[in-house]
């Protein structure tokens, strides 16, 4: 074998390992990773609970989400869908979630989709305690080849590690820093929270009940009941 043959037959030797890098792995090796952040919020479990599952929420809360749409205005029951724009170690994209599991207010479990894709479940586990709640966020992803796998360790894990625990300690700082009446007022799986009062304040209008309920809650929120629902 001549030096150019050689050369030509070791070329397609390393073209061809790299490729492996790129290839999809599949389904039987499972290569996923695990974010898990916990917390401990002086605030009621289902307090806690219908607020983090309402989608309109996480831009609030979550340094990731940039906007989402589709069902954003209520807590999400199971098969209900939403779409989120994100911005995750530096990628953007967009991410369609289905809620697969709810038990409220002890987990919800969400599933996404990337172009008909898996892209990973969110799982909020919530525990009551003697001054609140103890949440748990818990985000798993899969390396769909094995160059995701080498970056994932590299540093895309620690990236995703840190912005969901900024996440979950915004999320703590949100919900003590209101008091607890003006932050969240629950009827019946509908939440009035005091960022999206304005949004939310509408829909009282098609349950006497909840009308009821703002109406005594109005006084003790900056926004006015008299100014949103007409």
């Amino acid at each position: 074998m001549n030096r150019l043959t050689l050369s030509v037959a070791m070329a397609l030797a390393a073209l061809g390992v790299v490729g492996l890098f790129f290839v999809p792995l599949p389904r039987q090796l499972v290569l996923d990773t695990r974010i898990v952040t916990v917390t401990s919020i002086e605030r009621p479990d289902t307090l806690v609970f219908d607020y983090v599952t309402t989608p309109t929420h996480w831009p609030v809360w979550h340094p990731s989400s940039l906007a989402v749409s589709g069902a954003t205005d209520h807590s999400l029951d199971v098969r209900e869908q939403v779409t989120e724009e994100f911005r995750v170690a530096g990628r953007r994209g967009r991410v369609v979630w289905t809620v697969a599991e709810r038990d409220r207010p002890r987990k919800w479990v969400i599933e996404g989709a990337i172009d008909g894709r898996p892209a990973g479940t969110v799982t909020y586990t919530l525990t009551p305690t003697a001054h609140g709640t103890r949440f748990m966020r818990e985000f798993t992803y899969r390396a769909p080849s094995l160059w995701f796998a080498a970056l994932n360790e590299l540093f895309l894990r620690a990236r995703i590690q840190s912005e969901s625990d900024e996440a979950v300690s915004r999320l703590k700082t949100i919900l003590e820093a209101a008091p607890q009446a003006s932050t969240a007022l629950a009827h019946d799986g509908q939440v009035i929270t005091s960022m999206p009062l304005i949004r939310n304040l509408r829909k009282s209008r098609r349950s006497p009940e909840l009308a009821n309920d703002v109406r005594k809650l109005a006084p003790k929120l900056q926004t006015g009941y008299h100014r949103v629902v007409r």
